[in-house]
């Protein structure tokens, strides 16, 4: 589709639109980037967890009064919070183990086998991690605690432990398909509004004698939940690959749209955007500082607190980059 500009317009300008699926929900799924949606199923899923160990602890303490079982009023509750912050603090290796295999091991005969042994290594650090945090919770009391014979009691935990592993993986699998729905559903909507460079209405400017005016920056047009939003090129802080998409990260948020980053840098060449590692474009006039491996991981810091992934092997000509930027603005170099 090919829109006439009018007189008084940037003619010529590229306008690319991004469509985020219909639906409030499915227009954010469509925008996090891989990060937030990975913390995203995180902190659901202990959210989730806690509440769960809060119902089966009065359930517990119910169930023990009414079978005349004398126990503490706490024991309940200790018993459920350890297993589920047992559970939480290996919920991270988990998740990392299961996207290194998914990496890794395309068969899938073998991903199983794998899977089934990962299952025995969860259940033993869950059920060590559980009684040691018991073991801290009864001694904080006074109390004694017996854990009872290992064997006898690690089979009996992972009679539970195998289901719940199998959930989180499950679950994990589930989150990730429906992100995928959700961006593809994005991808279809940019697909079909794409709006083509528009046809130029007015006469050319006559050249100006101190040479050829730059190239004007691209425009984006991102159909939200809340309505289209304009999204020029030099507002964007930096840009995240996000597979057949990139993530326009502007003012804190982040604005799916369907391009390679490959793409995105021919395009931002010429507009102050440089790259600065494999998934990611930085706007020069953003940048604030380069932090060093020393005081974490690698980066950019940008000017709102924002940082963008820098590679080792491009940080040297990031600070070319930049310095030189800096350089030629202070001159007065066009």
């Amino acid at each position: 589709m090919t829109n006439a500009r009018s007189a008084g317009t940037n003619s010529g300008a590229t306008v690319t639109t991004a469509l985020p699926p219909a639906g409030r929900w499915g227009a954010r799924l469509a925008a996090l980037s891989p990060r937030q949606a990975y913390w995203a199923f995180v902190a659901s899923f202990v959210l989730i967890a806690l509440a769960h160990a809060g119902v089966n602890s009065v359930s517990v303490a119910s169930d023990l009064g009414r079978g005349g079982i004398a126990f503490r009023a706490s024991e309940p509750w200790i018993w459920e919070f350890t297993s589920v912050l047992a559970l939480i603090a290996w919920l991270v290796p988990l998740l990392a183990a299961d996207a290194a295999l998914r990496a890794r091991v395309r068969s899938l005969p073998a991903r199983l086998v794998v899977l089934a042994l990962g299952s025995v290594v969860y259940s033993a650090a869950h059920v060590v991690t559980m009684v040691a945090l018991r073991h801290a919770a009864y001694g904080l009391a006074g109390w004694p605690y017996d854990f009872g014979p290992w064997g006898a009691g690690f089979v009996y935990e992972y009679r539970k432990d195998v289901l719940t592993y199998a959930t989180i993986l499950a679950l994990a699998a589930g989150w990730r398909l429906l992100l995928a729905r959700e961006r593809r559903a994005a991808a279809a909507g940019a697909d079909a509004a794409q709006i083509e460079p528009a046809a130029q209405t007015t006469p050319a400017a006559a050249p100006s004698n101190d040479g050829p005016s730059p190239a004007t920056a691209p425009t984006f047009l991102v159909r939200t939940a809340q309505g289209d939003l304009l999204v020029r090129a030099q507002d964007v802080d930096w840009i995240e690959a996000q597979g057949n998409y990139v993530g326009l990260h502007v003012q804190g948020q982040v604005r799916l749209l369907r391009q390679t980053l490959a793409e995105m840098q021919v395009r931002l060449a010429d507009h102050g955007f440089i790259r600065t590692h494999r998934g990611a474009l930085v706007n020069r006039q953003r940048m604030q500082a380069i932090i060093p491996r020393e005081l974490g991981e690698l980066g950019v810091r940008l000017a709102n607190g924002e940082v963008a992934p820098l590679s080792e092997s491009r940080r040297a000509e990031v600070v070319r980059l930049a310095v030189g930027e800096q350089a030629a603005s202070s001159s007065g170099t066009p």
